[in-house]
């Protein structure tokens, strides 16, 4: 970080100190800090006694603090630093003050208080806005910098490359000169948010622009950090020789016996020779030695680091008591008050300076008890205790987070603290037998699915408590927001910008600035609206009462949820009045075989190859659970609610096999095959907590029954789309690029369910966008293009309208998210809605998730390329089934056997044909009545008695 310094004389005398002050700052930065520190210790003692330099001697105080603290070997300037800049007589709204805002905030961000510095550092960017740029803009830089690295080291990283974007173009503006620091904190930035390719390609720029022979003191301090980022990326990569040759670069370019720059690069050191155990443990000995010199004290993020390696090092050769003391020493570090050596302590969540620090070590622990307690039983209560721990610490640090990105990157880091907190639970009550322990095993459950969808519903439902304009507002800022993120999308990926160029520039400084505005309404809404605030935060989570409570009383129905972890699987079998848990060892082929069952089925569409691995599923995971006590006498059992997990969100359980004669399969005879769907109805759902949520009656009745939508699609339109270019042409559902059966197949289902179709030139973008709030049931019968690197770019293709300039004809997952929809029901009948980038802890990023998230309390989707005719005798029939009363998951049941029965002996009955389509959410029957037609009926209900009223009072009057 660059602090300059501007003094202002006010005599001659006063312009021989500032001179004095400028010769030392020169000293400093050409690589001599003794120099300048040992000048302005002289002249500070000369200074305090000299009443007729007009200059304030606090100041010169303040600038040798500040060199002495960034560059010095040790903190002894610290407390003078924050006595003297807490003791500055400055007027606020003025420069001055913004630099001593900027010397408040890094102290605390030196000494790792990061909240403290985070809110300084924000105090300078409101400040500054009061101010003319050409005074403000180094104090503004800085503020934004410090911001971004905050943000970074709390995993906010939506954030954290926001306040970068500010940084940049603040300096582009002032400075603009070619920086590989720039270029590096950037690589740092993109590979925290997972992106390794571009991280190399930026840090590879940034090494190229460093030259070694002209380098002065800041500029050496910029490279090594450059290094040390490269490291870090070339680490990821698995590139040790390049990490020690970026290694060697920057021990050649440590000038001095620094503690701070020695300890880092013996940091680093370590992770390299971390195949030689005692090497190792003595590089990071000295590391902490120095470190500890350095800070001054035990109770920092970088001391905790250091204990937190060498546990990681001890577990290696197995050093038990080591072990647990480097474990308890990095939590130690975290606290300002935890002082327990023993494994069975913790600290409180609220006493710890760094909270993401302090998930990562407890998440390590607590497998470290786990392992532990299968040798000696003794360790399963501390295991149990730090698990639990660690699941309610995920729930603190996602409050912190407004980025949708920002959560489901945390849940997918953090599912291996839910498998520790469910396999401690289990555990415990495997030996106890105590509810409590099926409860916990149960609430961590729910807290690792699906938590992001949920905070989505549970927000759609505040919003009903806002007025209608403020609704709106509010809407208006989402779809800015979404259109923002779409054009910056459009720019990198489809027109290859790079993230620097001014056109990506501009468009992230716009949504830089459109999200703090859509994000201080939602403050003030959460203020001026107690009734928002209160069901947006004030639910619980679901407990397993209240799933059992959506079960009939006669016993019918059970809910099979399921984990799937890195080492074991567990079942929940959730009967009215019963719950058991099920844990198998997870094979190490499980995801393996699932993806060979998908890509025969798909592949291969009459084969029956897929049978084995179907069979193989039904044993892994359904054998034992339909087995259990609660289940297996249960004869009246009829329905599964299937709560997948993981890489299951890619299986279809009513395609799955029950273990029979061998000539079933070997003689293919097809219409024996004991499929799941002969014996159960299946409905799926995304966790308990939604399922709950969908189940909940809507405060918003729409206005119309049904719309659906069914584009004609011409060839020549593939080449015109600039969004879709080249892949148009290139599509699903039956392979082909025109699609006749979905005309035909929503021509059919008007007939049954009248209300709205949208054929052929009518199904636009526009139109769905105007009406999709209108309707109870939305279909679509279309084709869709899953995105599984970018799914808020998978798309629903909707007909080309060439008039249309506003909107370019694809109607995306982002653009849905930013819906607010009231529909009971969308049918997404086009290929591989459900399908997309798996994200541990949320689930599959589809398309059909999109509309969960907007609103629709259940959805259809498919999981794979689907078959045009197929999909339209499957959809006729489902809809026939709900107009009949059929709750949404029968009804889909019964069309599939009766797609099964139509084509007996054929490989049309073979999965890839009906099992594709799968039905989530509110599983209730339909009410067929529409708003408008009810308000027909009430209205010639009161009109009928107005008329009876109106007879017989014409009657007593004739009498």
């Amino acid at each position: 970080m660059r602090f300059s310094y501007d003094i202002n004389s006010q005599s001659a005398l006063d312009s021989q100190y500032v001179k004095t002050i400028e010769d030392s700052i020169s000293y400093f930065e050409n690589t001599h800090p003794q120099k300048s520190i040992n000048i302005l210790t002289q002249n500070l003692i000369l200074l305090k006694d000299n009443h007729t330099i007009k200059l304030k001697w606090h100041e010169r105080r303040i600038t040798l603090s500040v060199i002495n603290l960034l560059f010095s070997d040790s903190y002894i300037y610290l407390s003078e630093y924050e006595k003297t800049i807490n003791g500055l007589p400055l007027k606020e709204q003025n420069i001055e003050f913004l630099k001593y805002l900027v010397w408040k905030g890094f102290y605390y961000y030196q000494i790792g208080d990061l909240v403290t510095a985070k809110s300084i550092f924000n105090e300078i960017v409101k400040k500054s806005n009061a101010l003319p740029n050409q005074d403000n803009y180094k104090s503004l830089m800085t503020a934004y910098a410090n911001l971004s690295d905050i943000e970074t080291k709390s995993g906010n990283f939506t954030k954290s490359i926001e306040y970068w974007v500010k940084f940049v173009t603040i300096y582009n503006n002032f400075i603009n000169k070619k920086n590989a620091y720039l270029d590096a904190f950037h690589a740092n930035l993109i590979l925290k948010k997972g992106d390794i390719n571009e991280a190399q390609s930026l840090i590879d720029k940034a090494i190229s622009k460093i030259n070694a022979k002209s380098l002065n003191r800041m500029e050496i301090k910029n490279s090594m950090t450059i290094y040390d980022f490269a490291c870090d990326i070339y680490s990821k990569l698995g590139k040790k020789k390049k990490v020690k040759d970026f290694l060697d670069k920057k021990l050649a370019l440590t000038y001095q016996k620094n503690f701070l720059d020695i300890s880092n690069f013996n940091i680093r050191l370590a992770d390299y020779y971390s195949d030689n155990i005692p090497k190792s443990i003595l590089i990071l000995r000295n590391a902490l030695k120095l470190k500890l010199n350095y800070l001054n004290t035990n109770r920092h993020s970088e001391i905790s680091y250091i204990h937190f390696k060498l546990a990681k090092i001890y577990i290696k050769n197995k050093d038990i008591k080591n072990l647990f003391f480097e474990t308890q020493s990095a939590i130690i570090a975290l606290s300002q008050t935890f002082n327990s050596t023993n494994y069975q302590d913790n600290p409180t969540i609220s006493d710890v300076f760094s909270k993401k620090d302090l998930l990562e070590t407890l998440d390590f622990k607590a497998g470290l008890l786990l392992d532990m307690a299968k040798m000696q039983p003794q360790y399963l209560d501390a295991a149990y205790n730090t698990a639990q721990l660690a699941a309610q610490l995920i729930d603190t640090i996602r409050a912190d987070y407004t980025s949708d990105f920002d959560k489901q990157y945390l849940a997918e880091w953090s599912y291996g603290v839910y498998e520790k907190a469910i396999n401690a639970a289990y555990l415990r009550y495997q030996k106890e037998g105590t509810a409590q322990y099926l409860y916990a095993a149960f609430n961590a459950l729910e807290r690792s699915k699906a938590i992001v969808l949920l905070e989505a519903l549970r927000t759609g439902q505040a919003e009903n408590a806002l007025s209608d304009d403020d609704r709106n507002r509010l809407y208006q800022y989402k779809a800015e927001l979404q259109k923002l993120e779409t054009q910056i999308y459009t720019e990198t990926t489809q027109n290859k910008k790079t993230p620097d160029a001014p056109s990506v520039r501009s468009l992230q400084n716009r949504l830089f600035e459109t999200r703090q505005q859509y994000e201080t309404l939602v403050k003030s809404f959460e203020t001026h609206y107690p009734d928002y605030f209160r069901v947006k935060y004030g639910q619980r989570f679901a407990q397993l009462a209240d799933i059992q409570r959506l079960l009939p009383q006669n016993g019918a129905s059970a809910v099979l949820e399921y984990f799937v972890g890195n080492d074991a699987l567990f079942t929940f079998v959730i009967t009215k009045n019963n719950c058991s848990i099920y844990k198998t060892d997870k094979p190490k082929d499980f995801d393996t075989r699932i993806e060979t069952m998908r890509q025969t089925l798909t592949q291969q569409h009459g084969s029956t190859d897929f049978i084995p691995q179907a069979v193989w599923l039904y044993d892994i995971l359904l054998k034992q659970p339909l087995q259990s006590p609660a289940l297996a006498y249960n004869t009246g059992l009829k329905k599964l609610i299937i709560v997948p997990d993981g890489i299951l969100h890619y299986v279809p359980f009513e395609m799955l096999v029950e273990s029979s004669t061998p000539s079933v399969f070997s003689e293919k005879k097809y219409a024996k095959i004991p499929y799941l769907i002969k014996k159960y109805t299946i409905g799926y759902a995304y966790s308990g907590n939604l399922l709950l949520m969908q189940n909940q009656k809507s405060a918003v009745l729409p206005t119309h029954l049904f719309a659906a939508f069914a584009p004609q699609y011409k060839t020549q339109d593939a080449a015109i789309n600039d969004i879709s270019r080249n892949t148009r042409a290139a599509l699903t559902r039956d392979n082909a690029y025109d699609l006749p059966y979905a005309q035909k197949e929503v021509a059919q289902i008007h007939s049954i369910m009248g209300g709205h179709q949208y054929i052929g030139n009518q199904a636009q973008e526009r139109v769905f966008k105007a009406k999709a709030e209108d309707y109870r049931i939305l279909h679509f019968a279309m084709h869709a293009m899953p995105d599984s690197l970018n799914p808020l770019q998978s798309r629903l293709l909707f007909n080309y309208n060439t008039q249309d300039s506003l909107e370019d004809h694809d109607v995306t997952a982002a653009e849905i998210y930013a819906l607010r929809l009231n529909a009971d029901l969308a049918v997404l009948s086009a290929c591989q809605t459900g399908y997309g980038k798996i994200n541990r802890g949320e689930g599959v990023l589809s398309l059909s998730r999109a509309f969960a998230y907007s609103g629709a309390k259940a959805t259809v989707m498919s999981q794979w390329v689907v078959n045009d005719f197929a999909t339209q005798e499957i959809m006729v029939d489902f809809y026939k089934n709900l107009k009949a009363g059929k709750s949404k998951d029968e009804a889909l049941r019964n069309a599939k056997l009766a797609y099964i029965d139509k084509h007996p002996e054929s490989a049309l009955r073979t999965p890839y044909y009906w099992a594709g389509f799968v039905v989530a959410g509110n599983m209730s029957p339909l009410d067929i009545w529409d708003a408008h037609s009810l308000r027909l009926i009430v209205a010639g209900i009161l009109a009928f008695i107005v008329i009876v009223i109106l007879v017989l009072r014409k009657k007593t009057t004739a009498h």
